[in-house]
């Protein structure tokens, strides 16, 4: 016996549209799924949001679209409370991806085309935005990625499945994918990747740094727009888009490879002895601003990092530099590096209250041979990379409070899970007090909607148009 009942309210999914997570659109289609009743069952905001999100009725954009609605419309707790869902809903996105990966590597180990060594290998480096849909699809991206030899795919197809019915199937979802090209890969690269493909390969390069070699001593800093300098640069846009060309693998445009051009001085901190450096960065028909660093190799004196760095941030630091080569010091009497202390630590407090299931992801970091390849930044891989003041502070209290405007670059990790560029910079004014004329500098009281406002501007400017 059937029922034509058909489900016309579901509490969650009003609650949802109410907030602006979802559109009437959104609501109208998840009632209309013949599984509307699972969906109404579920008592957790994120649970549901979770079930659009599998069929395709929410997409990562639309959350993206979300968070920045939310930021834009909400404050304080509210803001907070809202935030909450759409992170809780990602958190367990990427759970039930991470099972469905971990069942679907199984069954190859469980077949006998992988061993159980090589499934405890491999788990740990499923990127935690891929989806494997089927054994066969998990075997192709293993032999792509390098995690078993291209030959054991070829042993796949010559030996065949050797009567075994499980094999048999894997087989046929392998030449399936290579008829066509990855197909089953490709929409959830695109969700991944949204925008050019070639911006998404010269993002990464601001999480590396490279190394120019110097055989004399003590050398000067390197000029921005050395032969090194470039070359060094060029080089390593050649191994990304190589890279870059792997991943895209069923997508429709050619990837192509970016390259430096219009090099130019910000400025030269003498002390440091760092070089702030601006550029565009183009391919195809496309460029956008780039900027990098040049400094001293916390290793050797001798040796040079190249390291990409945020435009707005190295134009800010570097471009107003103080007469005997330091960087001006516009957070007085905060000072820079108290602000920088503070600031992080109010982070880090906010996020550990209002976003206790949050993941802090980022960039992945591909594993390469090549000489010049240095390891990750640390600094710029924290949640907060850079901060820096940009105008003289405020007084509110004399002494003990001061509104100070800043440059943050952030990775933002609720753009990392939904798949968007991680790297954002917000701008906004904080309050820094204290007990006393010498206590510790923290932030404010209001540090936490500031901040919101903020982060919410920048998601804003990271939707890709």
């Amino acid at each position: 016996m059937t029922s034509d009942t058909a489900i016309t309210a579901i509490p969650g999914l009003d609650t949802l549209h109410a907030i602006g997570i979802i559109s009437a659109g959104q609501r109208r289609r998840a009632l209309a799924e013949p599984g509307a009743a699972e969906l109404a069952a579920m008592t957790s905001l994120s649970d549901q949001l979770v079930w659009m999100l599998q069929r395709d009725i929410v997409t990562p954009d639309d959350m993206q679209r979300a968070c920045t609605h939310i930021g834009t419309t909400y404050a304080g707790e509210e803001c907070e409370r809202h935030l909450d869902i759409v992170s809780d809903t990602l958190t367990k996105l990427v759970s039930a991806r991470e099972k469905i990966n971990r069942d679907t590597l199984g069954v190859l180990a469980s077949s006998g085309l992988i061993t159980q060594a090589e499934l405890d290998r491999i788990l740990p480096h499923v990127p935690q935005n891929l989806l494997l849909e089927s054994p066969g699809e998990a075997f192709v991206w293993m032999a792509q990625t390098g995690h078993i030899s291209g030959r054991r795919l070829k042993d796949l197809r010559r030996d065949g499945a050797a009567g075994d019915v499980r094999r048999a199937g894997i087989l046929q979802d392998v030449e399936r994918l290579d008829r066509e090209h990855n197909a089953a890969k490709s929409a959830f690269l695109r969700a991944l990747l949204p925008g050019p493909a070639w911006m998404w390969i010269a993002l990464p390069l601001l999480a590396f740094s490279v190394y120019i070699w110097n055989t004399v001593g003590p050398a000067p800093t390197p000029g921005c727009a050395d032969k090194a300098t470039i070359g060094t640069l060029n080089a390593l846009m050649l191994r990304v888009s190589i890279d870059g060309s792997n991943s895209a693998m069923g997508r429709s445009e050619p990837v192509g490879q970016p390259r430096i051009t219009d090099v130019k001085e910000v400025g030269y901190a003498s002390e440091p002895r760092i070089r702030g450096c601006k550029a565009t960065l183009k391919a195809q028909d496309d460029a956008m601003p780039y900027a990098f660093t040049i400094e001293p190799s916390a290793t050797d004196k001798q040796d040079f990092n190249v390291i990409g760095a945020s435009p707005a941030i190295v134009e800010a630091r570097f471009g107003h530099l103080a007469p005997d080569g330091k960087f001006v010091n516009l957070a007085e009497p905060v000072g820079r590096a108290a602000a920088e202390r503070a600031f992080r630590a109010g982070v880090e407090q906010m996020m550990a209250s209002a976003l206790p299931g949050a993941r802090h992801l980022k960039p992945d970091t591909p594993s390469s041979d090549i000489p010049k390849l240095a390891p990750d930044s640390p600094e710029r891989s924290r949640e907060i990379a850079e901060v820096e003041p940009i105008a003289p502070c405020r007084e509110i209290a004399a002494g003990t409070a001061y509104s100070c405007r800043l440059l943050i670059e952030r990775n933002d990790p609720l753009l990392t899970a939904i798949g968007a560029s991680s790297s954002t910079t917000l701008e906004g004014d904080f309050v820094f007090v204290r007990d006393g004329a010498t206590g510790p500098w923290r932030m404010g009281d209001g540090f936490n909607e500031a901040f919101a406002k903020a982060v919410a501007a920048a998601r804003m400017g990271a939707v890709p148009h």
